[in-house]
């Protein structure tokens, strides 16, 4: 947890002081907890996303994960798939529009409205 400064200036956390010293030095201490509403809203969103991955044809699904998710280089990506480097970036795009087709119609979030 980073701390902030008053004065805007961001302070490493290297050396944790009790919560009472720092903030009678003028520092406002940021809640390292997320409220369990964002928990949940987290949790959901990363259920429709997967949701909307699992959706795509595998042509597309795999370039997909392989660039978007475990962030592998296109040229190797290309290599692996045994492709051209335009046809990596082509499926990645038509990935890209897909996932984000699904999402604006909710079509990776079946389980949870329907659960």
């Amino acid at each position: 947890m980073a701390l902030k400064n008053r004065d805007s200036s961001v302070l490493p956390d290297e050396n944790p002081r009790p919560t009472s010293e720092l903030e009678s030095r003028g520092f406002d201490i940021a809640a390292s907890q997320k409220s369990p509403v964002h928990e949940a809203e987290l949790s959901a969103l990363k259920t429709c996303v997967i949701g909307a991955i699992e959706l795509l044809p595998e042509i597309y699904r795999d370039v997909y994960v392989r660039r978007e998710i475990s962030g592998e280089r296109a040229e190797h990506v290309a290599a692996v798939l045994q492709i051209s480097l335009p046809a990596l970036k082509s499926r990645l795009h038509r990935a890209r529009e897909l996932v984000r087709e699904a999402l604006d119609l909710g079509l990776g979030c079946r389980s949870i409205t329907e659960g």
